[in-house]
C-alpha cells in the first residue's frame, strides 16, 4: 500500500526523464516499457479543502519494476454544496454539504508531459486499486468519500445499532469489509483491490487492523476511465446520499498503470 504523501496546496517535482523519455527521440526507441498513473489526495490544510492530482510517469526495467522518472502535482478547484465547518484542519460533513471537484483529464496530461509520446488509452487496467481515509461516523448513512465513474470508496453506516463498514467499487464490482464498532474519534480506513494473477484480492484495514471481506475475490480484468474530468467528495449522484462525519485526509489511487505508445 502506498503511504501518505506530505499534502501541499501547489507542489511540483519533475525530474529529467533520461532513459525512457528522451523528448527528442520517439517512445518506441526506448529499451523498457513505458506506464503511467495517478492518484489524489484531499485535505483541509488552513481549514480550506485542499485536493491534489498527482501523475507519475515511468519505466518498467528489465526485473519488471517500476521506475517513476517524472511526478507533477496539480492543485485541483473544488466547488462547496452546502456549508462545510472546517476546524482544526477536520470537516464536518452534515448530510447536506459536499464537494465536487475538478480535474484535469489524464490522458491529456500524458501526452502533454511527454510531448505526445505517450498516449493512453480511454481506460487502464486495474493493477492496484487503494482508498485510504481519516474519518469519524456520524448518524447512519451510506457515507459516500469518494465518487467517480469507475470507481468509489465509502464507510456505510448501518441504520439499526453502532456498527460500520468500509466499501469500496472498481468498474462496477463492490467488496464490503466486515462490520465493525466505530469510535467518536478520527479512524484510519484502507480498502485496497490487490491484482495477484488472473484474479483480484480485497483487503481492509481499521487502524492497522486486518478486516474480513466479502467477496474475498474476483476473477477478471478490471479497467478504470482515464478521461474523468470530475469526481465528488461527500456524495454520490447515482444515489443521492451525503457524507455524515467528520473527515481530515483521503487518498485515491486507483491503481491504474496505464501503458501505450505512439
Amino acid at each position: 500500500m502506498k503511504s501518505r504523501s506530505v499534502l501541499v496546496a501547489f507542489f511540483v517535482l519533475c525530474t529529467a526523464v533520461l532513459a525512457l523519455f528522451p523528448l527528442s527521440q520517439p517512445v518506441a526507441a526506448a529499451p523498457y516499457e513505458p506506464w503511467a498513473r495517478w492518484f489524489i489526495e484531499v485535505a483541509f490544510a488552513n481549514n480550506k479543502p485542499v485536493a491534489t492530482m498527482t501523475v507519475e510517469i515511468g519505466h518498467d526495467n528489465r526485473l519488471g519494476l517500476h521506475i517513476v522518472d517524472l511526478q507533477k502535482t496539480y492543485e485541483l478547484s473544488c466547488q462547496e454544496t452546502g456549508s462545510l465547518n472546517v476546524t482544526n484542519n477536520v470537516a464536518v460533513f452534515d448530510g447536506n454539504s459536499y464537494l465536487t471537484c475538478e480535474m484535469p483529464v489524464f490522458q491529456d496530461i500524458v501526452a502533454e508531459l511527454t510531448e505526445g509520446k505517450l498516449k493512453i488509452d480511454s481506460t487502464c487496467d486495474c493493477k492496484q486499486a487503494n482508498g485510504e481515509v481519516d474519518f469519524a461516523f456520524g448518524d447512519p448513512s451510506e457515507n459516500p468519500f469518494f465518487y467517480m465513474e469507475g470507481l468509489q470508496f465509502a464507510g456505510p453506516k448501518l441504520p439499526v445499532g453502532p456498527d460500520a463498514h468500509y466499501s469500496m467499487t472498481v468498474d462496477g464490482v463492490t467488496a464490503v469489509s466486515e462490520v465493525f464498532m466505530p469510535n467518536k474519534q478520527l479512524q484510519h480506513g484502507v480498502s485496497e483491490f490487490l491484482q495477484n494473477g488472473k484474479q483480484y484480492q480485497m483487503l481492509f484495514e481499521l487502524d492497522g487492523t486486518s478486516l474480513g471481506s466479502s467477496p474475498t475475490a474476483y476473477s477478471g480484468l478490471l479497467k478504470v476511465p482515464t478521461d474523468q474530468k470530475q469526481f465528488f467528495i461527500g456524495f454520490n449522484p447515482d444515489t443521492g446520499e451525503i457524507l455524515q462525519g467528520t473527515l481530515s485526509y483521503l487518498f485515491i489511487d486507483p491503481g491504474c498503470v496505464g501503458h501505450g505508445g505512439i
